[in-house]
């Protein structure tokens, strides 16, 4: 019983509890169960309660009149249903993602067995691909790489804003081989695999950051093992 209860001024009041569910234990059971605690009590009764909590109004008014309950507007997205291409597309980013989590896949830790693949979905191009790196530092997730890499791509289109003469790295997509996981102390790998058509290009995705003022907007994130903690 709470330590404000029973409530002398307000003699006139009842409390209603939820003790138990009826398929859980009897009505016996709970009056031993009170007695022992010196529970005052009236009569314990059943009652109908909705399992659910509701979701539209109509449910709502419905149910409360059961058992008093909150309720609060929910929009529910109803997106349509993939296309055969996206899932095509879908799949095929995530053997990708399989294929950066590989070198991992002997670990005695089987959570260090983990691939990240970013995507822009407006090109359906990579923009970074990593796995995990935590056996060197804790926060290397697969995840963290990925978004690592977003951001020097970011700060090196920045950089180029006030170095002109200086050749933007419009790369599209980057060799899984330099995905793979490396720690803080390593020197960051350049070399990217890019088409010759790109080389004037600025990388879309990356701009969107610039305009939203968060990293990653826009993008997808094709992830082995979720949810990732990071």
């Amino acid at each position: 019983m709470p330590r404000h209860l029973p409530l002398p001024d307000l003699s006139d009041v009842s409390l209603l509890f939820l003790l138990s569910t009826i398929s859980s234990t009897t009505q016996d059971d709970l009056e031993q169960f009170l007695a022992a605690k010196s529970v005052s009590h009236g009569p314990i009764t059943v009652a109908q309660v909705s399992r659910y909590a509701a979701i539209t109004r109509e449910q709502f008014n419905e149910w409360k009149t059961l058992w008093p309950m909150s309720y609060h507007d929910c929009i529910v997205r109803e997106d349509p249903p993939l296309s055969p291409e996206e899932v095509a597309s879908a799949e095929k980013w995530m053997r990708l993602a399989l294929q950066v989590a590989a070198p991992n896949a002997g670990s005695a830790d089987d959570s260090f067995i983990n691939g990240a693949i970013m995507v822009d979905p407006v090109t359906n191009t990579q923009i970074s691909a990593s796995g995990d790196d935590r056996r060197k530092n804790p926060l290397h997730h697969a995840t963290m790489n990925c978004i690592e890499q977003v951001a020097q791509r970011e700060r090196k289109r920045r950089q180029s804003r006030h170095a002109p003469d200086r050749k933007i790295d419009t790369d599209r997509s980057v060799d899984v081989e330099q995905s793979q996981p490396r720690s803080h102390t390593d020197p960051p790998n350049h070399k990217r695999k890019a088409a010759d058509d790109d080389d004037a290009l600025e990388d879309e995705a990356i701009a969107y950051a610039g305009k939203s003022g968060y990293l990653c907007t826009n993008l997808d994130l094709y992830v082995v093992r979720e949810p990732c903690a990071m």
